[in-house]
């Protein structure tokens, strides 16, 4: 019996070994199951949890840190999504006279409405907000979706650099991002996004030119310098 569990404990892998301490510290297991379902001793589990638990700890919470990251990320692009919206809802309700709002959304999203409708008749007068031109107000619109798409851009760009690494090229992540654009109805072409990177400061960072010189180190024969410690009278002593 001991001989067959020392071949187990042999052929356990790191993998394996975390996955039982995790399992047991979760408390999904205890040492007793894990023993039994894993065919190793209860000293070799003990061991394993003295060495591995701050790893696991340490796992656990830099992947809970992650997911806390991208749920803020995702907020604030809702958040900016929801504002979009309402701009365009503010701005069609001042235009048209009807009030949308109050008929079709919540009454939280409808009361957020209308301070931005008081909020555009205080910037722009009592009634010449009414006078915008359609032009104005389809321009106005396509600036504000403009600012959305790049807000997408931009998260789309580094995330990709996270997963693949911070100094992926432009061709490279235009390459790569190109159908994930398709999908969200983005518009750009290859020197477009150049100049959006350029503008986001987003491009990589050129090399700076350092000036190498002869390494003295190298394996092969050295010269001595015969003019060291010599002073030139002229420039030469021939004739």
């Amino acid at each position: 019996m001991n001989t067959g569990e020392k071949k187990a404990t042999k052929k356990a892998t790191l993998e394996t070994k975390l996955l039982v301490v995790d399992q047991i510290l979760n408390g999904q297991l205890s040492n007793n199951q894990a023993s039994k379902k894993y065919n190793v001793p209860r000293t070799t589990i003990s061991y394993w949890l003295r060495k591995y638990s701050t790893l696991v700890q340490q796992n656990t919470g830099m992947s809970k840190n992650d997911e806390i990251k991208k749920l803020k990320e995702k907020i604030e692009e809702f958040e900016f999504q929801k504002d979009f919206q309402q701009d365009i809802i503010a701005n069609m309700e001042l235009i048209t006279g009807v009030d949308m709002s109050k008929k079709e959304l919540p009454k939280t999203s409808a009361k957020e409405i209308e301070i931005k409708k008081k909020q555009r008749i205080k910037e722009n007068g009592s009634m010449d907000i009414f006078k915008i031109s359609k032009q104005a107000f389809y321009k106005r619109l396509k600036t504000q979706q403009k600012q959305l798409d790049h807000q997408k851009m931009i998260t789309m760009v580094k995330d990709y650099r996270k997963k693949v690494g911070s100094k992926t090229g432009g061709i490279k992540l235009y390459n790569a991002l190109k159908q994930d654009f398709i999908n969200a109805d983005i518009k750009i072409g290859r020197d477009k996004f150049y100049r959006f990177l350029r503008l986001n400061n987003l491009l990589v960072p050129k090399r700076k030119n350092h000036i190498t010189t002869t390494s003295p180190n190298h394996i092969y024969k050295k010269y001595k310098n015969l003019v060291k410690d010599k002073s030139l009278i002229a420039l030469s002593n021939s004739g």
